[in-house]
């Protein structure tokens, strides 16, 4: 509705989370950060994975600061500590065929969950900040969500100087699947492979068991180290 670039909404509950493919996200009230930021960058439709990559390095970049223990991406854009998501990102567009129109980056952070706070079927997969925490004291969601816009500005601002490549290296500062046996989830089924690099634009460079290289743009991996489909 015309709202300005940069405009950032929070909610306290979602009673309709969604997550990737159209799945729910729970979004119980007092426990997480639940925000969607919009942009209205100057960008080709294809620069838009990206721009998913730079949400994920800001992100990141905001909780390195706390007092837990280290996370790191699953690509895309999932932030996992100790092979569990802690975070998922969310990025929705409306485009013409050469121009960006806008973008929201959907992020939802578990931040105050203690175990039993998750439904059964994602508690062996789901963690939050405090769960991950040197302390099991509460964090102040308002200082964090503070912080992740901050760096969001930041990254985003560097990444329109910069360019693609500059989000890229960042990334690969902080991931955990490059170098990693990935399962890749298709319409066709299951296919095991190598991670071994990501381009510019955020494609997954993966290695076949044949030798032969391939590039993933969307869809879902495996971690087989972490047994994790996200």
């Amino acid at each position: 509705d015309n709202a300005p670039e940069g405009t950032v909404v929070i909610s306290d509950i979602q009673t309709a989370g969604r997550g990737r493919r159209g799945r729910t996200w729970m979004s119980a009230p007092g426990l997480g950060i639940w925000m969607s930021v919009l942009l209205k960058p100057n960008l080709h439709p294809s620069q838009v994975q990206t721009l998913t990559l730079a949400s994920s390095v800001a992100v990141i970049r905001a909780l390195e600061s706390l007092d837990i223990e280290i996370p790191g991406i699953k690509w895309p854009n999932d932030i996992l500590i100790g092979g569990k998501k802690v975070c998922g990102i969310l990025t929705e567009l409306s485009a013409e065929a050469e121009k960006v129109e806008w973008v929201v980056i959907g992020i939802g952070l578990n931040v105050n969950h203690d175990h039993d706070d998750f439904p059964n079927d994602i508690k062996d997969i789901a963690t939050s900040l405090r769960l991950s925490g040197r302390t099991q004291e509460p964090f102040n969601r308002s200082e964090i969500a503070a912080g992740i816009i901050n760096e969001l500005e930041a990254v985003y601002m560097e990444f329109l100087e910069k360019g693609p490549g500059w989000v890229a290296e960042e990334w690969k500062k902080r991931n955990v699947t490059l170098g990693k046996r990935v399962e890749l989830v298709s319409q066709t089924g299951v296919t095991e492979a190598e991670a071994v690099d990501i381009t510019p634009d955020g494609r997954l460079i993966v290695r076949y068991d044949d030798g032969r290289n391939g590039e993933v743009l969307s869809g879902e991996i495996s971690l087989r180290r972490t047994n994790l489909t996200v």
